[in-house]
């Protein structure tokens, strides 16, 4: 059970969010300190006294849905059903400018949920995508931090589905975000708002881009969205705004983080980090850890991914960068002991 509704203690952001991750995980009778294992996030964290970065926070929910088999994170008393997002962005395929996109966006999120919560609207010389959630139904097992965290994190998945979509950058053009009250927006403006004009104290959720990019082409080049992609462009937004030196202690966090964002190969993560690949290496078995085993973790956990999402193998080995199926069938038995498909045909 989560926290009762409207009770909000003073704790830290960290504490806050990994308790609501603590519940979630015991409802599907996982062990949190194992996902952190897993996802290799400090479990100094389990008690508040280390913050989540918010690259972390994303890897988690992404790695709960899975496990909780429910894409709202237990927002909702209804279990969104894994793949609900990949429909939706599945519907967004064939639209020719980013406009019809945002509106076909609002359209399929509003009949999934079952109600007129996501609409766009064009304010001047803004774009604007608006989610007002005052009327929808919330678990009563949730609470309002609990709420405004994950609806926050929402607004960055839409924002991530915009970005994914156009055939060219548009960070230039996202000049404002309106939300309610919540405490972790402080490390949001550290880091993915740096440049992004902030409402905190709004009563809905919105977007609010430059009028200019409405009629923008669309990246028709890698087929349908899917969600797993849009995690990744997150990670990389929240990637991007580090391009300093890494300190020695930062290496393997930042190495995860360019694997996570879809830099695979060792030279070009060298390249992101700005050093080479001796020193990429030599600092990595400081830490001891390599390269190799690291990588090997992200493909792991993103054949996990791929697999609840239904896509076919032949599709997962070539986005992991296997040559063929065989490749990946024994990659994922030496990950975890069987086959992809007896893992999916596992007992629930």
């Amino acid at each position: 059970m989560l926290p009762p509704k409207n009770k909000i203690e003073s704790t830290t952001i960290a504490a806050d969010t990994m308790r609501n991750f603590k519940s979630i995980a015991a409802s599907a009778n996982i062990s949190m300190r194992q996902v952190l294992a897993d996802l290799n996030i400090d479990t100094a964290t389990l008690d508040g006294k280390e913050q989540l970065s918010l690259i972390d926070i994303f890897r988690i929910q992404e790695h709960l849905s899975l496990e909780v088999k429910d894409e709202s994170l237990l927002m909702r008393d209804r279990p969104l059903l894994l793949g609900t997002n990949d429909h939706v962005l599945a519907s967004l395929e064939g639209k020719k400018t980013l406009i019809e996109a945002m509106k076909q966006l609002a359209l399929s999120y509003n009949f999934i949920h079952g109600g007129n919560y996501n609409r766009v609207e064009s304010q001047g010389k803004y774009l604007v995508y608006i989610i007002d959630d005052a009327d929808f139904p919330y678990s009563e097992a949730v609470d309002n931090q609990y709420i405004a965290f994950n609806m926050l994190n929402i607004v960055i998945f839409v924002h991530a589905i915009i970005s994914t979509v156009c055939e060219v950058s548009i960070a230039h053009a996202f000049k404002k975000i309106q939300c309610k009250p919540c405490r972790a927006i402080a490390n949001l403006e550290q880091t993915l708002l740096q440049n992004v004009i902030i409402d905190r104290n709004a009563t809905r959720y919105a977007l609010y881009y430059d009028i200019s990019i409405a009629q923008l082409g669309l990246d028709s080049t890698n087929g349908p969205l899917t969600s797993h992609a849009v995690y990744r462009e997150i990670h990389a937004m929240l990637s991007v705004q580090n391009q300093a030196k890494p300190h020695l202690e930062d290496v393997k966090a930042q190495v995860l983080n360019a694997l996570e964002s879809g830099i695979r190969h060792q030279d070009k993560v060298a390249s992101h980090l700005h050093c080479s690949v001796a020193t990429l290496r030599r600092n990595l078995s400081q830490q001891n850890t390599s390269f190799r085993a690291l990588k090997e973790m992200v493909l792991s956990q993103d054949a996990k991914v791929l697999l609840a999402q239904q896509h076919p193998l032949s599709d997962i080995a070539e986005q992991l960068g296997f040559s063929d199926v065989r490749s990946f069938i024994r990659a994922f038995k030496h990950w975890y002991g069987v086959t992809p498909s007896d893992y999916c045909n596992r007992p629930e």
